[in-house]
């Protein structure tokens, strides 16, 4: 009678006796270290005596995050590199992902390809992009010096440095949202583009009026998705630039490093932690809304 009980009790309760070991890790390695951060972002902390002290100073670490002009700086470089970087690559990746659709023979190499820079390691990256833009031996400047001209300082210059930084990006992560956007064109049904070809439609009108309304919800998500990972840009600043010259190129990641590791302020870099993820958080859900008020209005048209 027990046993049955007991084989009742966990039928019933199946989902979350399956559910609990995710639970616990997700309480481990997540929600544990996240409350760490805000009850750290709420003190000072010191070295004393080979351990830690905690000194509780309230909301002095936030005051202090909204008045410091380099964080503001961090923040709007990242927020540009950010838009910039996955506009284009959004663009690239729906452009090559259509385009490799319509490849018959062949596709899987120009797949290949395209998702290869995801594959590099972030350091190896920073490695060769270091190798193109080096003023004295780069390729760019090789090939500039062949055409008759000077190549600037890429990486050292004002207005180059930002830009060059974004260049890298882009190459860096074009394939990733190819891959998203084009597991979706591999799913696009074939028989509303025949129809439309048979009704007269031009490839590009079936692009245009076909394929990229079904594509809309993956590209938003290859748009999210992306978004949360260039607010995360740490590794091609820190080889390329170091933030420099002078905080022309740094963003909020290597900023929060530099105040968490160098200046040893463990308090007001989980404050300015804790901002950061409230501002992608606020970015995501208005990413959500202009996504569900779209299909709406698609909807109802």
């Amino acid at each position: 009678m027990r046993h049955r009980n007991l084989h009742r009790w966990i039928d019933d309760n199946f989902k979350f006796i399956a559910l609990a070991p995710i639970i616990l890790v997700l309480v481990i390695l997540v929600l544990m270290p996240v409350g760490r951060l805000f009850s750290t972002s709420f003190s000072e902390v010191k070295f004393v005596s080979g351990g830690l002290l905690f000194n509780p100073i309230g909301f002095e670490n936030y005051r202090n995050a909204f008045k410091d002009a380099v964080a503001a700086r961090a923040l709007l470089n990242t927020t540009l590199l950010a838009i910039i970087s996955v506009s284009v690559e959004v663009v690239i990746a729906v452009v090559l992902a259509l385009s490799v659709g319509y490849i018959k023979r062949g596709n899987t190499f120009f797949r290949t390809i395209f998702i290869f820079p995801m594959l590099l390691p972030p350091i190896a990256i920073g490695v060769m992009w270091l190798m193109i833009y080096d003023f004295n031996y780069g390729v760019l400047n090789s090939v500039l010096a062949f055409l008759g001209m000077k190549g600037p300082a890429w990486l050292a210059s004002n207005s180059l440095a930002f830009p060059s930084i974004i260049v890298v990006d882009i190459w860096h992560w074009t394939s990733f949202v190819f891959l998203i956007v084009l597991a979706g064109v591999e799913t696009l049904p074939h028989e509303l583009s025949e129809s439309g070809r048979i009704d007269g439609a031009t490839e590009f009108q079936i692009v245009r009026k076909i394929q990229l309304p079904i594509l809309r919800p993956i590209i938003m998500t290859a748009i999210v998705t992306r978004t949360i990972f260039a607010f995360k840009v740490y590794e091609q600043i820190y080889l390329l630039t170091d933030g420099g010259p002078g905080n022309r190129t740094e963003v909020i990641s290597s900023y929060i490093m530099r105040v968490y590791f160098n200046e040893n302020r463990m308090g007001y870099a989980s404050a300015l932690s804790v901002l950061t993820l409230i501002f992608i958080a606020v970015l995501v859900f208005a990413f959500n809304q202009l996504q569900k008020r779209v299909f709406v209005e698609k909807g109802g048209e």
